[in-house]
């Protein structure tokens, strides 16, 4: 005898005074219980146990189905924001950017005079916070890609060249990437900021130029 509809059944069978109570969700079997009925019940006293427990099982299947529906409904995906300081000092200079999937900030703006050369900044949205008021924001550009490791003496040499910087430091990303890094105050004035862009942009594609004689970054 089957019940129920829709991807709830369960189905009663009675044999020689034993229950075969089998339970199935969208036609696969889940829950299978023989019940050897010690209390020697009549059929149909045992089948009345057996939808007894079948109520019981189905609430209890279909609460957990529920709690996880509304489990995957509730878990939306956030979008990280854009930074709005960045945002509205980048739109006062006019300087033309865009904004990634991690609502970091991407600029591109040429290095030399002849507008040979380009490269790429990020200006990162997500702040670190030190204390009660203290952000820290990076402002970066890599200076460094390749298919392999980084060698070792050019790691040696970033980081010599580091010393020599009032801003920003190189810093392996992953084993193969070198980026310059500056971490500065996350409400920078205009100029700064600005200003903070361009130091790293040059320096990143000068070292690029002097390390893979390339213009791809």
């Amino acid at each position: 005898m089957g019940k129920g509809k829709g991807r709830f059944i369960h189905n009663i069978r009675v044999k020689q005074r034993i229950l075969d109570y089998q339970y199935y969700i969208n036609g696969s079997l889940r829950v299978r219980v023989t019940f050897n009925n010690p209390l020697n019940l009549e059929e149909n006293d045992m089948k009345k146990v057996a939808l007894m427990f079948g109520a019981l099982l189905m609430f209890g299947m279909t609460q957990g189905f529920f709690a996880q529906e509304l489990e995957a409904v509730e878990e939306e995906v956030v979008k990280p924001v854009a930074d709005a300081r960045i945002k509205a000092a980048l739109d006062r200079q006019k300087i033309d950017y865009e904004i990634d999937d991690d609502g970091d900030f991407r600029v591109i703006f040429t290095t030399d005079d002849d507008g040979d050369r380009t490269q790429l900044v990020f200006v990162n949205s997500n702040v670190e916070k030190y204390g009660e008021k203290l952000e820290i924001r990076e402002i970066w550009s890599l200076g460094y890609k390749n298919d392999g490791a980084v060698p070792p003496a050019l790691v040696k040499k970033a980081a010599k060249m580091s010393r020599d910087y009032i801003v920003g430091a190189w810093e392996v990303i992953g084993d193969n990437r070198l980026a310059l890094v500056a971490k500065v105050p996350a409400n920078l004035d205009d100029d700064t900021l600005l200003g903070t862009i361009g130091s790293v942009g040059r320096k990143a594609d000068a070292f690029e130029k002097d390390t893979q004689g390339t213009d791809d970054l």
